[in-house]
């Protein structure tokens, strides 16, 4: 359960990690971070963290994305922030940490490894491909099963949903 009665009121259990948010209000991997911090997702779970490994590195802090990624994070100084899982910090106690991976494919074997291993997610969805090769996707396959994480895949056909999200955010 996302939530538990405590005292006569609901406590969140989850917390999230969304890893590769992207350009604000364009990438998809922003669309989730924008879902998870609105109702009704927000009254289930926080937002424990980002991971943005292109907008924070040295390849990309000076492009057009990386200034709106930072407008964007300037405004939500709350929200514990990373170039990389190892920099986060460890799950809340009593906390279930999941991520949210919405990177490049070519990315995703690398941070898929390091929510698991570094930044103790016990749940993990994934954009579709998830891997660059069949060989890589048993690996993560294999890590998954190891660890006992639970890996769910988007094979979204169309972006309506998030289409719809980024036109709802433009309003706000």
């Amino acid at each position: 359960r996302a939530t538990v009665k405590s005292s006569g009121r609901m406590t969140k259990r989850l917390e999230v990690v969304v890893i590769g948010c992207g350009k604000p209000k364009f990438s998809v991997g922003w669309t989730h971070l924008f879902q998870l911090l609105n109702e009704p997702l927000s009254e289930l779970a926080d937002v424990a963290g980002i991971v943005e490994p292109f907008f924070l590195s040295e390849a990309g802090k000076n492009t057009e994305g990386a200034k709106l990624f930072q407008e964007w994070l300037s405004g939500h100084a709350s929200i514990a922030c990373a170039e990389s899982c190892s920099k986060l910090p460890a799950v809340a106690p009593g906390k279930i940490r999941v991520g949210v991976v919405a990177v490049r494919t070519i990315d995703s074997a690398k941070q898929f490894r390091e929510a698991v291993l570094d930044a103790g997610c016990r749940a993990i969805y994934m954009e579709k491909p998830g891997a660059s090769s069949v060989k890589e996707l048993d690996s993560l396959i294999s890590l998954a099963e190891e660890k006992g994480v639970t890996v769910l895949v988007g094979y979204s056909r169309n972006l309506g949903y998030p289409k719809r999200g980024l036109e709802f955010a433009k309003k706000k």
